[in-house]
């Protein structure tokens, strides 16, 4: 079901133009991995949820290419993961 909604949320992402914060879907996704239950799912998630923010910055329209917008993202959705397991 999560990933059915992040699949969603990079469809939204791929029509949304760069240099937007559209990542905080991708964030709340993260934290429903928390009730989903298992140790390894919040870092399954993430390293996924990058993959796709990285696949949308690609393929995004856009003509100038905000790089430090998706590795800020990225950056986030890991600190967000890390802070999850240490609960």
């Amino acid at each position: 079901m999560i990933l059915a909604l992040a699949f969603g949320e990079f469809i939204l992402d791929l029509h949304t133009p760069l240099g937007l914060a559209d990542w905080t879907g991708y964030f709340i996704f993260l934290l429903l991995g928390v009730f989903a239950g298992g140790l390894y799912l919040p870092y399954l998630l993430a390293g996924i949820f990058s993959a796709l923010i990285l696949v949308g910055y690609h393929f995004s329209p856009s003509a100038i290419k905000f790089v430090t917008n998706r590795q800020h993202n990225k950056n986030c959705l890991t600190v967000g993961q890390e802070m999850i397991n240490r609960r």
